[in-house]
């Protein structure tokens, strides 16, 4: 009996590990990591314009997760997947073939395009991207949400070193987040100047509550425009121009929607937006804006129906123009004409730096029916009048025009939280915005006076600061590795014990408040310079005041004259941005809750400004309340060796790695061998099991040798 009750209790362990063996396989041909993207050849690329995502966002529909596969790699514009572009204009359009402005360079990519996959969702469905990093070159990168507030999911934020460590070259990170902020949005790379290559796509979140959805018949994917300005070279190489080599680098064109021209025979099709006569139609325009080159838009014969910024909706206001800067996203309505079957010029002019190479880029505003593929006169930057619009958004007007700022929108009633507007804040901070002409060491050849230079420098290089601080990025996540970071490389006005603007300060400047806290950030922007479009992650703020003194000012000035309450704030109906333009020699006042705890970015949109250093950290509540991280989240940080981890002193357990360096953490791979492995064992065991049972009860006759006398051998009977 003893004997019969071990027997199956060995049986049962054998089932057990014949079942759990088969479920570690199920697991692993079942791992949530999008198997499509594991098993198909990686350079099968998709461009997701048929995506099932891509549906009419109803009311009370069933939400959908919506699942992408980005492959990053080194790529050329012109490669020979363009066969005869520009010769043969459809060529330009073949899969793979990236024109951009017909110049030869090198390029990032995501999907081998430009822009990368456009990501159309519905407010509450589930994001989900794979990131392959197969850029090569050492590297890494992280792709930052634009637009996306990232509420309990700061961790998806995509913000190197401050909510992530980079996707080194190789490996593979998948991006999670509910797309809870309606609009129009993008997505861009946030490591390095990755997104000046072309590491950019769009991001919209259709609301089918929109309140705006009586103004037009219709929203097409097609109307979505993304700009971009573009230099013929890669940005590593402009950079080191600029602030090694004494030149100043050009812009050479604006890519509309991955197209554009530059001042030589290469003629590119146009970018082209099809409508009908009479109809209403939404169109959605962002600036991936790299260098300081905001873009005056028009469109001609036709006014813009303007109704939203940044994803938040406002009173429609009608504009002849506008000027869209860095990081911003507005959208219109274009009101087509009636019984017209014509082509129209939409008009995209480059201020700023792009003013001295005459940067523009037209595209074809083309009515069902034409017969034109474009107007009769060409459009340039020398017949592209801002003069001509009488009535223009976000952009200081001449004396014929009606100008109007962001602070002048009115917000719609239900997007307004007048507790933010009419309290006192608890935090305020007031933060100078400028050039500082300090020496910056980095960019200061050694002195050697009996020598000439071979090439004079026609430009010096500026440091772009907040509060005269040139911030630099810590070594470690602060999100997840807070105490990791040494914290004598934190800093902020209040902390600097010398005068930041008289000497040269290099820190990670970072701004502290608390959980709860009505913020208010005073921007002084103290000389005429230029606009900084300034980008703060993790919110949306409303804009209070934007007031321009067309005069040098000082901190000191503007805190004088708000205590004597001479700088004014707009307390209702106030619009609410992400990205704002900050004027030259003004005041501009933004205030928002503390609701979202993290560790949030707040930069100058202008990439090599951000690189010198014009960003700082806002740290919002302690850091046992933020949102817990998953178990297995990468981390890095500096490290050097101490008394127990000198050479050939590590031990198995430190640093989470086995001494080949794997983690011991499982992986599918471990899963799948070790039950392919159990159900081996499992499937063996029973076998023998079984045999064994079946020849006891006899069922098998014994074997039992018998001599043969004639042969001397054996056979079995």
């Amino acid at each position: 009996m003893a004997k019969t009750m071990s027997i199956q209790k060995m049986q049962a362990s054998l089932y057990l590990t014949l079942v759990l063996g088969s479920v570690a396989v199920a697991v692993y041909f079942n791992i949530d990591d999008d198997p499509d993207h594991q098993k198909r050849n990686p350079y099968d690329i998709y461009d997701y314009r048929n995506h099932s995502c891509r549906r009419p966002c109803e009311n009370g529909a069933p939400s959908m997760t919506c699942r992408y596969y980005f492959l990053l790699e080194l790529y050329a514009s012109m490669s020979t997947a363009c066969y005869g572009c520009p010769q043969n204009k459809s060529h330009c359009s073949l899969p793979q073939c990236v024109p951009a402005d017909g110049t030869v360079r090198g390029i990032l990519t995501a999907n081998r395009m430009i822009p990368g996959p456009n990501i159309f969702v519905c407010k509450g469905d589930q994001v989900e991207v794979v990131v392959d990093n197969r850029m090569g070159l050492g590297e890494g990168t992280s792709i930052h949400w634009h637009g996306m507030r990232q509420h309990g999911t700061p961790h998806m934020d995509g913000t190197n070193l401050i909510t992530q460590c980079p996707i080194h070259s190789w490996s593979t990170m998948k991006y999670n987040f509910l797309a809870l902020d309606s609009g129009t949005h993008f997505w861009h790379s946030h490591s390095s100047m990755q997104r000046a290559e072309g590491l950019f796509g769009g991001l919209v979140v259709r609301d089918p509550k929109d309140p705006h959805r009586h103004l037009y018949d219709e929203d097409l994917y097609e109307h979505y425009i993304i700009l971009t300005d573009w230099t013929k070279r890669m940005s590593g190489e402009s950079y080191a121009q600029d602030f090694h080599g004494g030149h100043t680098t050009d812009i050479h064109s604006i890519l509309v929607n991955g197209l554009g021209k530059t001042n030589n025979d290469v003629h590119l099709p146009y970018p082209e937006f099809q409508v009908q006569s009479g109809k209403r139609f939404r169109f959605r325009m962002v600036y991936n804006g790299v260098l300081n080159c905001p873009i005056f838009v028009t469109i001609d014969d036709h006014p813009m129906l303007v109704i939203a910024s940044d994803g938040e909706n406002f009173e429609p206001i009608e504009v002849d123009a506008l000027m869209i800067y860095g990081g911003e996203r507005f959208d219109f309505i274009l009101q087509a004409k009636e019984n017209v079957t014509e082509v129209f010029w939409i008009r995209f002019k480059g201020h700023g730096r792009c003013l001295a190479t005459d940067v523009f880029q037209a595209a074809v505003l083309k009515y069902e029916g034409a017969q034109l593929d474009t107007p009769q006169e060409e459009a340039t930057f020398n017949n592209t009048i801002e003069l001509k619009a009488k009535r223009v958004l976000n952009m200081r007007g001449g004396p014929t025009q009606k100008s109007y700022d962001i602070v002048e929108m009115n917000a719609l009633p239900d997007n307004q939280n007048n507790d933010v507007l009419t309290a006192k804040p608890d935090k305020q901070f007031y933060i100078s915005i400028g050039a500082s002409e300090i020496v910056d060491a980095r960019f200061d050849p050694p002195h050697a006076p009996s020598l000439s230079r071979k090439i004079e420098a026609d430009v010096r290089p500026f440091n772009h600061q907040l509060n005269y601080i040139s911030s630099r990025f810590p070594p470690s996540p602060p999100l997840f590795q807070f105490d990791s970071i040494p914290k004598d490389l934190l800093c902020n006005n209040d902390t600097m014990a010398r005068d930041c603007s008289q000497e040269l300060c290099v820190c990670t400047h970072m701004l502290s408040y608390q959980l709860g806290d009505v913020v208010e950030l005073i921007l002084v922007s103290y000389k005429d310079t230029l606009v900084h479009p300034m980008h703060m992650h993790g919110h949306s703020f409303y804009v209070t005041t934007m007031k321009r003194f067309g005069r040098p000012i000082t901190v000191k000035e503007i805190k004088e004259l708000d205590k004597k309450g001479l700088i004014p704030r707009k307390k209702s109906r106030v619009p609410r941005k992400d990205s704002v333009p900050v004027p030259e020699e003004a005041v501009t006042i933004i205030r928002f809750k503390a609701d979202n705890p993290g560790f949030w970015l707040f930069h100058c949109h202008i990439e090599f400004h951000a690189e010198l250093g014009m960003f700082l950290i806002l740290k919002e509540g302690n850091t046992h309340q933020m949102p817990s991280m998953p178990e297995d989240f990468p981390s890095c940080q500096n490290w050097k060796p101490t008394k127990d981890s000198s050479p050939g002193q590590l031990s198995d357990q430190q640093g989470g790695l086995n001494r080949t360096g794997s983690h011991y953490k499982s992986s599918p791979e471990v899963m799948f061998t070790l039950g392919v492995v159990m159900i081996c064992i499992a499937v063996v065991s029973l076998s023998l099991m079984l045999f064994v049972s079946l020849y006891k009860r006899g069922v098998i006759p014994s074997c039992k040798p018998v001599l043969l006398k004639e042969t001397h051998s054996y056979q079995s009977i």
